[in-house]
């Protein structure tokens, strides 16, 4: 097995992965291998379309499932779809989904707060919980969960955003310390500035 191709025969879910930071994870992934699973919004034309560029670009199996993870349903839902596919579960698990609201905390809009949490906090929580007993009974996984240079700072008018952040490589330092010893990694990755869709909402 070479390098090139170190993810034969395992199995990733990348949420939030039909644009931006997300689909670059899956296209390296891809090439290195692995048989991918797409999260994230985007209508039929499109996600047909990823598929095909998927498929063609790396003679991988590529799948798409809709989810809104700002709902445990929709997570449950996401879930018990992977495994239908993939009884054994996945083995590589890419926390990515996500978005950002600027304003100062006295005018946040509560909603947007639970959702911002919603996403980025628990759903990655929730997905862990559901996937790392079936990696524990491989021996075997990976996990990543998507921060931001804003997990390790704060800027104004980005407070929700940076707690959440912050939040978010506490969940993976602890959940690190937990699977160590099952050959499962956890970590997360915190991005500067990178110009994605949801870059000009910064």
């Amino acid at each position: 097995m070479s390098v090139e191709r170190h993810l034969d025969g395992k199995v990733a879910l990348v949420t939030g992965s039909t644009s931006g930071i997300g689909l670059a994870i899956a296209h390296v992934l891809a090439k290195r291998g692995a048989s991918i699973i797409l999260t994230g919004f985007g209508d039929e034309q499109l996600t047909s379309k990823l598929k095909e560029d998927f498929t063609s670009k790396y003679k991988c199996r590529v799948d798409y499932i809709a989810a809104d993870l700002n709902k445990v349903a929709d997570i449950n839902e996401l879930f018990t779809s992977v495994i239908k596919l993939y009884p054994e579960g996945v083995d590589v698990l890419i926390n990515n989904a996500g978005y950002n609201h600027v304003c100062l905390v006295e005018e946040y809009p509560e909603e947007k707060w639970d959702d911002m949490v919603a996403v980025m906090l628990s759903a990655p929580f929730h997905l862990c919980k559901r996937f790392i007993p079936l990696m524990k009974k491989k021996g075997w996984g990976r996990i990543v969960i998507t921060s931001s240079v804003h997990g390790m700072i704060s800027t104004a008018g980005k407070a929700v955003y940076s707690a959440v952040k912050h939040g978010v490589v506490g969940l993976a330092k602890g959940i690190a310390l937990e699977v160590v010893e099952y050959g499962i990694t956890c970590n997360t990755i915190c991005p500067g500035f990178v110009e994605t869709a949801a870059f000009h909402l910064f």
